[in-house]
């Protein structure tokens, strides 16, 4: 009869505990016991029987063990339990915008916890916008570093870390890296010849970020206002390139 059944929990460290014996459940509150009295004709004889079922409520990792249903010191079932809990990233209070200086290392960290433990890898976005493999992730717990020496405006823009733990989907989470660099200026003279003139352009361009502002000097250091009678200058902003041109006309050579 059922009530000779019991539910027995073998967990870490291999203790014992009793969930169920006959029809009293010891923890009420995590478990939930079903008795389904069941009828079966064989040879045109009627035998009656029971399904047990056994419902762990909200379960959580502490309820990872050995299930048994016994019977008057028989085993008539074995559940191997295993909690999945899905890839989750911890907040570590670090933006996903990471500003590095060009030439300057880069440290990125990726923080996560799984059941089973996460494998972390990490991408990177190619030009093409396509995200091509970086490397493994090198990890201590449940930190996860990236350490990329030497960055340069010429590596990627957008790297990505993706915990999978096999047991349910993966996650991703992204950084923007904005790399910032000192300005590098190309100048371009042009003159174009008249009959009694020679209109001059001068070009200076900017290549910075972020972006520089380009201002024309006299002699002495003082600044050329844009609205001048004698100078115009024509000033041009696209990232990363701040341009300006300044113009005049040499009358009478």
């Amino acid at each position: 009869m059922f009530y000779k059944v019991m539910w027995l929990k073998i967990g870490k460290p291999h203790n014992p505990e009793v969930l169920t014996y006959k029809d009293t459940i010891y923890l009420p509150s995590k478990i939930i016991l079903d008795i389904r009295r069941m009828t079966s004709i064989s040879n045109g004889n009627l035998t009656d029987f029971y399904i047990i079922v056994l419902t762990l409520i909200r379960a959580h990792v502490d309820d990872e063990g050995r299930y048994l249903c016994i019977k008057q010191k028989q085993v008539f079932a074995v559940y191997e339990l295993q909690i999945i809990v899905p890839p989750e990233f911890i907040d570590d209070g670090q933006s996903n915008q990471r500003i590095v200086h060009e030439g300057a290392s880069l440290l990125l960290t990726c923080h996560v916890h799984g059941r089973p433990k996460p494998n972390v890898t990490w991408y990177y976005q190619s030009f093409d916008g396509q995200f091509q493999f970086l490397q493994d992730g090198n990890c201590v717990e449940e930190s996860c570093a990236l350490n990329l020496y030497n960055f340069t405006r010429h590596d990627p823009y957008i790297i990505e870390c993706v915990a999978d733990n096999g047991k349910s989907s993966r996650i991703s989470k992204r950084y923007n890296i904005d790399v910032h660099y000192p300005p590098t200026l190309t100048t371009i003279i042009r003159t174009f010849g008249r009959s009694t003139s020679i209109d001059v352009l001068l070009q200076c361009t900017s290549e910075a970020n972020p972006p520089g502002s380009v201002y024309w000097l006299y002699s002495d250091g003082e600044v050329i206002e844009s609205e001048h009678h004698v100078y115009t200058i024509k000033n041009e902003h696209r990232w990363p390139n701040s341009s300006s041109i300044l113009s005049f006309t040499v009358v009478g050579y």
